[in-house]
């Protein structure tokens, strides 16, 4: 097995109010913050030199393995190429009860800290269970809606006139019909009308419904 080099790390790296963790060209762990211990549940000096796969044993949403000993990320960094974020799932099994199931959006950062000696991954944590709550939210939502109905041309959706594109994307801001006339300087049987002709071009019942399908379009 390689030595274990701790090399100093960049000062930001401290600095960081993030869970975050630095993985050396092997694999292991050389450095925890506190707020990485808190999620990995263990501290610093216990994960010390133990294989980030074993440690981290993040899943996707099919719930099939990220952190694998061919990792994707190690060898997207030593060949040069960019690296994406990937949204996981904690396993949980070798932390707190709280940190299992997590989801979490991983960010992977390559240092060269020792020269020769590979790239060093500095891997931090997002909070990605608000994102994911409101994404399974949203398509419930949509879901109540039953769509257009095959062969009925009527029942298409329709493009939006940019007034009703504009209603729609403060209805998505958490504004009532009130509101959003407010802000357009407009009155609310104005907005009223408008929401009443953008919902069936849409294929939708209801305000929530139309704001859901947006979001989701918005992140898809």
């Amino acid at each position: 097995m390689p030595e274990l080099l701790v090399p100093d790390l960049p000062p930001w790296i401290h600095a960081l109010a993030l869970p975050l963790w630095v993985i050396d060209p092997a694999g292991r762990l050389i450095h925890v913050n506190q707020l990485g211990e808190d999620l990995l549940g263990a501290t610093a000096h216990e994960l010390h030199g133990r294989e980030c796969r074993l440690v981290v044993g993040a899943i996707d949403a099919c719930g099939h393995a990220i952190c694998t000993q061919d990792c994707v990320v190690r060898r997207s960094a030593d060949s040069g190429q960019p690296l994406a974020s990937r949204r996981a799932q904690l396993r949980g099994g070798h932390g707190p009860g709280e940190t299992a199931g997590r989801w979490i959006e991983l960010v992977t950062i390559p240092l060269e800290l020792t020269p020769g000696a590979g790239a060093y991954l500095v891997e931090f944590a997002l909070d990605a269970d608000r994102a994911v709550q409101a994404d399974r939210y949203l398509r419930a939502v949509a879901a109540r809606s039953p769509g257009p109905r095959a062969g009925d041309p009527d029942a298409a959706p329709r493009p939006l006139t940019p007034r009703e594109c504009q209603i729609l994307l403060l209805l998505a801001q958490d504004l009532d019909q009130h509101a959003v006339a407010h802000r357009l300087h407009v009155s609310y049987a104005t907005v009223r009308n408008h929401v009443a002709h953008l919902l069936p071009k849409l294929g939708v019942h209801s305000i929530p419904e139309a704001v859901a399908l947006h979001l989701l379009g918005e992140s898809s």
